[in-house]
């Protein structure tokens, strides 16, 4: 699952850490 830009987790998985 992606949200916004940030760290990746697994494949094409994104967490973003910005606001």
């Amino acid at each position: 699952n992606s949200y916004g830009q940030g760290i990746i987790f697994g494949p094409g998985s994104r967490v973003s850490v910005s606001p």
